[in-house]
């Protein structure tokens, strides 16, 4: 809308209005005008003609015509507006007939039972009619007719018209200018400053405030701006206080952190971020992150916008940055998408830190464990072999037997403890290979509790029952147990699951097969045995957590069998009360070749 729209829209109608109302008033003011010049003239005619009609009648009749004639010329002489007197008797006969005009004597008469009243019109202007009665005692004698012609009184009101056309004219603009400049003042000079404060506000002013007069509308609404505008800076100020706080978090944050636009440009840098790359904050906004930063992800396109984004999980994307001395370091990267309620890339959030101290500690901690392996393996190697060597002399005591057993065990045990956490961390390390086929799992089952039943049995320190271990394998009929996975690892996977409930306790171990959601295949490991303790439940996966201290167990192979099975795509958890004992629960996808 124009700025000055509302004053042209408030000047019309003030126009529309003012002229109306001086319209209004000219022609009632020009209508009395009219009625009292004519009633002036209606009283002198009456005053002429009851003069006149008390001479013209005698002892009650009317005199005689010539008389009658005098009478009449002499008044009209005496009277200029008066052009004529006609007398009419009782019964409207004129007295004077050839005198006027016939059409007039018989318009005339058609008025006489008006007479007394004020002037009638009997044509076209000035041309009117007095009639006043003529009485003698209690009767009637007749009518005098006085015939005027008001041209005097015509020039007087076009006279006085014209007065109150300019009148009516200075009047209307008076009034519009009153009228204009009250509205202005009271209405258009608010909304004007309310437009400037608005203005000023929209540009950062945020101090700007309106004068509140009065609690008309526009007062509420100086007083609603104000409340606004007092509302807006509390908003930015506790906004720029957050903001603050944030860019101090994001500052003192050990990586590096940065944000681009839709179009890859830097909008945002801490100060990590600006000290690893060598410029200032300031000097990098505005330019594409692929112009600041020399990593092999950007050669590849920007892993966020574009046509090949390639979004980084929970543990990030390693990566090499060229540093501006020509240093290369590797680094983790880790980018969020920003995206707004349409669902449009708004930009994306990017964070990477330096990861050569954690590849020298992984490195150093590589070299350790293999020199301490091979250190240990070599001590234990030979103390594992003399010991085997003179248990095979059987012993001269039982005593020399049973720690000879001790030693032999001991190392035996403590060689396996190495191999396992070699290939735990191998297989942490992504170096983890699965001769994936079709298989049977039943048939894997089977033989992991073979495997697991011996294992037992050959502990008489755990297992001293003159039977072999129990177990039951449970599956619908017409359950597909043909799926894509590793025999040889699966079978550990579940030989370490159900040795495990057999050297808790010694009763039935019970394997279930089931559907699961379209595509996947569960496996519960159900004992009742003793229930794991709450506390060693939630950490029953990771490593060196064992609940077989009595036993001298490792603590990796739950650790183990959780690898085995997220390398096959699938999840194991744990559950464990008095009530029902303890169930391992795998959830294994099928993954048909086919597929």
């Amino acid at each position: 809308m124009p700025r000055g729209s509302i004053k042209l829209k408030m000047f019309l109608v003030v126009f529309l209005v003012a002229g109306g109302f001086v319209t209004l008033a000219g022609v009632w003011f020009h209508q009395r005008a009219r009625e009292e010049l004519l009633s002036e003239a209606a009283v002198q005619a009456r005053e002429v003609l009851s003069h006149a009609s008390q001479e013209m009648v005698l002892e009650g009749r009317w005199l005689p015509p010539p008389q009658l004639k005098r009478i009449i010329d002499y008044h009209t002489h005496l009277r200029t507006r008066l052009r004529a007197m006609l007398p009419f008797d009782q019964d409207g006969r004129p007295l004077l007939p050839k005198s006027v005009d016939p059409d007039l004597l018989a318009k005339l008469s058609t008025y006489l039972d008006k007479a007394g009243t004020s002037l009638v019109r009997i044509g076209p202007e000035p041309l009117f009619a007095a009639l006043q009665p003529v009485e003698r005692g209690d009767r009637r004698a007749g009518t005098l007719v006085g015939l005027l012609w008001l041209q005097d009184l015509a020039r007087q009101l076009e006279v006085m018209q014209r007065s109150f056309w300019w009148l009516g004219l200075g009047s209307w603009a008076l009034l519009i200018a009153v009228l204009y400049g009250a509205l202005h003042w009271l209405v258009v000079r608010p909304l004007e400053r309310l437009e400037r404060a608005s203005t000023a506000l929209s540009q950062g002013e945020l101090e700007t405030r309106v004068a509140v007069v009065g609690g008309d509308e526009l007062g509420r609404l100086g007083a609603a701006f104000n409340q606004m505008a007092d509302s807006l800076t509390n908003s930015l100020a506790a906004t720029d206080q957050e903001r603050q706080k944030l860019r101090v978090i994001m500052d003192t944050q050990s990586d590096c952190l940065f944000a681009v636009d839709p179009k890859g440009r830097l909008m945002f840098a801490n100060r990590r971020f600006s000290e690893l790359m060598g410029m200032s904050e300031k000097e990098m906004i505005g330019h594409k992150c692929s112009e600041i930063l020399a990593s092999d992800m950007c050669s590849m396109g920007c892993p966020l916008l574009g046509p090949n984004r390639m979004p980084t999980g929970e543990e990030g994307v390693e990566a090499s940055l060229r540093l501006g001395g020509g240093k290369v370091i590797p680094i983790r990267k880790f980018a969020k998408v920003v995206r707004n309620n349409a669902g449009e890339i708004t930009g994306a959030v990017e964070t990477f830190r330096d990861i050569s101290h954690e590849k020298e500690l992984t490195r150093l901690r590589a070299e350790w464990e293999s020199f301490m392996r091979h250190e240990l393996k070599n001590h234990l190697n030979p103390i594992q072999a003399l010991s085997g060597e003179l248990l095979r002399r059987e012993p001269e005591s039982e005593e020399n037997l049973r720690y000879l057993g001790l030693i032999h065990n001991g190392a035996r045990n403590m060689t396996r403890l190495l191999d396992l956490t070699r290939e735990v961390h191998l297989y942490e390390a992504g170096r983890l290979h699965l001769n994936l086929v079709e298989h049977d799992l039943s048939a894997t089952i089977f033989r992991a509790a073979e495997q697991a039943s011996t294992a037992v049995q050959a502990r008489p320190d755990l297992w001293t029952g003159p039977e072999a271990p129990a177990w039951r394998l449970e599956a619908p009929p017409e359950l597909d147990t043909i799926i894509l996975h590793d025999p040889e690892k699966m079978a550990r996977v579940f030989a370490n699951l159900m040795q495990n409930a057999w050297e808790h306790h010694s009763g039935l171990v019970t394997v279930s097969l089931a559907d699961s959601a379209p595509g996947w295949l569960k496996v519960t490991v159900h004992n009742h045995g003793e229930p794991i303790p709450p506390e060693r439940l939630s950490t029953i996966f990771e490593k060196f957590n064992t609940t077989k201290e009595k036993q001298g167990g490792s603590g990796l192979g739950t650790t183990i069998a959780r690898l085995f099975v997220e390398g096959h795509g699938g999840a194991i958890t744990a559950v464990s009360s008095a009530q029902n004992g303890t169930e391992f629960i795998l959830q294994l996808p099928r993954k048909k070749a086919e597929e």
